[in-house]
């Protein structure tokens, strides 16, 4: 009995001849492989459309808030504010505490929930031991200026956004030209 090879032959000769493309096979080819090329760069730019407008909408919400030294003239006019700058609502709002060798410089301001625009008067108080001391705007650029606070002096504002982030507002105030100079130094997510 002699084995038919028939149908193996027939199965090469398919085989070989689906290895001789044409130009037009290798055109197509090409052209797939463009057009996976397009598809991936617009995926990209799709997802850098996505990030933006997410820091966008994070930006719409996000509280800003300021620190500043304010010399208006009058009684009561020269004092340090707090204000919320920014498009949203600040919750949970605090003003971290300021260790001093043995004492505790802090900060009241009566509101942890700011909106777009509030401005508080900031009361600092340093308490050492038994004693508290009230510092108004004049007496703070004072103890900075004598050295009995450090130069400067870094205040950090915590407040959380609508969107559950929360931010750490920094700011430094130093003695500068006879007033006290508060500047901003940055925000981070924390």
């Amino acid at each position: 009995m002699k084995p038919d090879f028939a149908p193996v032959s027939a199965a090469i000769d398919r085989v070989a001849s689906a290895l001789h493309k044409g130009a037009w096979d290798y055109v197509g080819a090409v052209a797939i492989v463009i057009t996976l090329l397009v598809i991936i760069k617009y995926t990209y730019e799709t997802f850098l459309l996505r990030v933006a407008a997410q820091r966008q909408n994070e930006l719409s919400v996000m509280p800003v808030m300021a620190i500043v030294a304010q010399c208006s003239s009058g009684p009561d006019r020269r004092a340090v504010v707090l204000r919320s700058v920014g498009t949203g609502p600040a919750f949970n709002v605090s003003i971290d505490h300021v260790r001093v060798g043995d004492g505790e410089l802090s900060m009241e301001y009566g509101d942890d929930v700011m909106m777009a625009g509030h401005i508080v008067k900031v009361r600092f108080h340093f308490q050492a031991g038994n004693s508290d001391t009230g510092l108004g705007l004049d007496e703070l650029y004072e103890w900075i200026n004598t050295g009995r606070l450090p130069n400067p002096l870094h205040l950090v504002v915590r407040c959380r956004a609508l969107n559950s982030v929360d931010y750490a507002f920094t700011f430094r105030g130093r003695p500068e030209a006879g007033r006290l100079k508060i500047t901003f130094e940055g925000v981070v997510r924390s």
